[in-house]
C-alpha cells in the first residue's frame, strides 16, 4: 500500500493532521519489514510496533484531549476504540517478543485501522472544530478536568 498522504486525509487540525502523518510513516516502515526473515528483522518489527504503540499513545491522548474541550458528544465510543487498538497492539508486540508473529496479519491491521479511524472516526469530530478559532493547545498543561480512561 501507498501510505502517502493525502490532503483528502486531513481534519482540519495541524497537530494531528502531523501525528496522523507520522502514524502513516510508521505504518510504512512496517511494511517494509514484510519480507525480512529471522531473529533481527523480528526484533525491528517489534520495536517500530514499539515505537507505534507509544506515539499512538500520545497521539490518542492529544485527540481525546480536544475531543473533551470541544464537547464531541461521541467521545466515549472514540476513547474506547483507541483502547482496543492499544490493546491489539499490545497483544502483537507480545507476539513479536516471544518471536512468532504473522507481520503480513499485523501490517494487514495497521493499514485497515488507521484508514478507518483516519478517513471515518476521525471524519466524524471533523465538525466540532470547524469555525473555531484558536484550537486549544492539546499538550497545555491547564487543568481542564480531562482525564484518559
Amino acid at each position: 500500500m501507498n501510505y502517502e498522504w493525502q490532503d483528502s486525509y486531513s481534519i482540519g487540525i495541524e497537530s494531528l493532521d502531523l501525528q496522523h502523518k507520522s502514524l502513516f510513516y510508521l505504518c510504512s516502515e512496517a511494511e517494509h519489514c514484510l519480507h525480512a526473515e529471522g531473529r533481527d528483522a523480528i526484533a525491528e518489527f517489534h520495536d517500530i510496533l514499539y515505537n507505534m504503540w507509544m506515539f499512538a499513545d500520545e497521539h490518542f491522548k492529544a485527540e481525546e484531549k480536544l475531543l473533551y474541550v470541544y464537547g464531541y458528544p461521541a467521545l466515549v465510543e472514540h476513547q474506547n476504540e483507541h483502547e482496543r487498538y492499544l490493546e491489539s497492539l499490545t497483544e502483537f508486540l507480545v507476539m513479536a517478543t516471544s518471536g512468532v508473529i504473522d507481520k503480513h496479519g499485523v501490517n494487514d491491521f495497521l493499514r485497515n485501522w488507521w484508514l478507518q479511524h483516519i478517513l471515518v472516526d476521525d471524519m466524524a469530530f471533523k465538525g466540532v472544530f470547524r469555525g473555531k478559532d484558536n484550537i486549544v493547545n492539546p499538550y497545555s498543561d491547564v487543568d481542564d478536568g480531562f482525564t484518559r480512561f
